[in-house]
């Protein structure tokens, strides 16, 4: 009677969305089936939210809402976007677990779909649990021992959103993320200064995700008991709950991986061997303070193994 439910598109995902000089096209519509096309307008903009959301923008996906909600005047749509969000990333995640079972599909890219499946169903897992606390975990530890790798293992392993303290140190000096800065330690872009912004800028950006109910995966050296204390409180402004994964290595593997970032110019991290002891020394050390606010983890095998395992128990802590 509103004119809420009508033939929509059905399939409303980037993918089928470009961007041109002429306008905004959109293909590939659901021709072939009416009951998968007529819907709730709702339903049909949810696709799109979803996938916005599952690709690390929930900012535009709640920029996308607002303007709906806000042009339309629906006033029930906001109450049935998690609900519909969860549905389609259902549907996403079902399409790729058919095609992980598809045998004429290569092995590799049978892989590539099941990883994608899971993705999508820890989504709508996020959706289904919006009542739920809001998850931060912090990876963290000395430079070397892996917790990069394991941040975006683990990421692949959910779709949470990772922030990087490499990342986020270069952008705010608008440097590139490859760029290399040879700098002592405790110097230049590595300064107290510009590391007490750099972490400050990582929690602005968590509170940005955590508000519409995504999870997220910071990433950084969190060397200083401050530094972690205003993660605790962050969290307690939030309601959220809080794991902090102290990474650790062999002193060998460490500097192994050290040589190797160095040679590497694809590399975001200027960690090297030279400055690996005075970061040693300059860590505030977690002892007991780790039991109670997370775990420790070695990363002596790959990430991608340990990451399962990793969330599993960040889900049960929770």
């Amino acid at each position: 009677a509103e004119g809420r439910i009508r033939d929509c598109h059905g399939d409303l995902h980037s993918g089928n969305i470009c961007l041109e000089a002429g306008g905004i096209q959109i293909y590939d519509c659901i021709e072939f089936n009416h009951r998968f096309r007529y819907s709730d307008v709702v339903c049909d903009l949810a696709f799109l939210a979803m996938d916005l959301d599952f690709h690390g923008y929930p900012v535009l996906s709640r920029f996308l809402i607002r303007e709906y909600l806000q042009r339309t005047g629906d006033g029930e749509a906001d109450r049935l976007m998690p609900f519909y969000k969860c549905y389609r990333a259902c549907v996403r995640a079902k399409v790729h677990g058919l095609a992980s079972l598809e045998e004429e599909i290569p092995a590799g890219e049978r892989r590539k779909h099941q990883a994608l499946a899971k993705r999508y169903f820890h989504l709508a897992l996020t959706y289904a649990r919006a009542d739920r606390p809001l998850k931060i975990i912090v990876i963290f530890g000395l430079m070397g021992t892996g917790k990069t790798t394991l941040a975006q293992a683990l990421h692949r392993e959910t779709g949470w959103k990772i922030i990087s303290s490499d990342v986020v140190r270069k952008r705010l000096l608008g440097l590139a993320p490859t760029a290399r800065r040879w700098e002592g330690f405790g110097q230049g872009i590595y300064s107290p200064e510009v590391s007490q912004q750099t972490y400050q800028a990582m929690r602005e950006e968590a509170r940005q995700n955590l508000k519409p109910g995504h999870p997220v995966i910071l990433d950084g050296s969190y060397k200083s008991r401050e530094e972690r204390e205003d993660l605790l409180d962050l969290a307690r402004d939030l309601g959220a709950e809080i794991t902090f994964v102290e990474c650790t290595a062999p002193a060998s593997l460490i500097r192994q991986r050290l040589e190797q970032r160095r040679r590497d110019s694809q590399a975001v991290s200027d960690g090297r061997w030279e400055i690996f002891r005075a970061q040693k020394a300059d860590f505030d050390p977690t002892g007991e303070w780790i039991k109670r606010h997370g775990f420790r983890v070695q990363v002596d095998q790959p990430a991608e193994k340990l990451a399962p395992g990793i969330a599993a128990e960040i889900e049960k802590r929770i």
